[in-house]
């Protein structure tokens, strides 16, 4: 089954797609040349962040409710966890399942600068992003993360990068 706007987690060799359109609570798996049924989720995901690896993944928000759910995986099942403070979609995730960071996002109307930090157990409150994004991209881990480009309304190019406690504007994406 074709999945659209999936999360994914972990490596080239050892992925996972996560929850779309198409079949919102599906899991497949990646081992680099073929792909496999995983567990399902709890709650049907689209629009949701992802993060970790294969083996120990985390998904959270999304833009079906209950939009804060959080859910970890084991490589074979999803457990439903404490939820996000904000619940929202379009959010980004970086880090492991635990040690992550979700940021940015929004609920329509509304597009969201809060950030907040994982610790296995728990999200709490962080700085919040500068700009305000829907579906940034995201790369790095929760002490050493950046948030790039997304919606703003419009297309965003800031880039922001995040060193445990704050957020820093740095070189912003070139335009065509």
């Amino acid at each position: 089954t074709g999945q659209w706007d999936p999360a994914s987690a972990g490596t080239a060799h050892a992925m996972l797609l996560i929850g779309g359109r198409g079949d919102s609570d599906k899991t497949q798996h990646y081992d680099g040349a073929a792909w496999t049924e995983g567990g399902n989720t709890v709650v049907d995901k689209i629009n949701v962040a992802g993060t970790g690896t294969q083996n120990a993944a985390l998904i959270t928000g999304g833009s079906d409710s209950p939009y804060q759910q959080t859910e970890v995986y084991n490589g074979f099942t999803w457990s439903g966890v404490n939820n996000l403070i904000t619940g929202r979609d379009s959010v980004e995730a970086l880090g492991t399942q635990n040690a992550a960071l979700a940021f940015g996002g929004r609920r329509y109307p509304v597009i969201y600068t809060c950030t907040e930090e994982w610790n296995g157990s728990s999200w709490s409150v962080a700085t919040a992003l500068i700009v305000g994004r829907e579906e940034p991209g995201g790369a790095g881990h929760q002490y050493a993360g950046l948030a790039i480009g997304g919606g703003a309304p419009g297309i965003c190019t800031n880039t922001e990068e995040y060193n445990g406690s704050v957020w820093s504007e740095i070189n912003n994406l070139n335009t065509a």
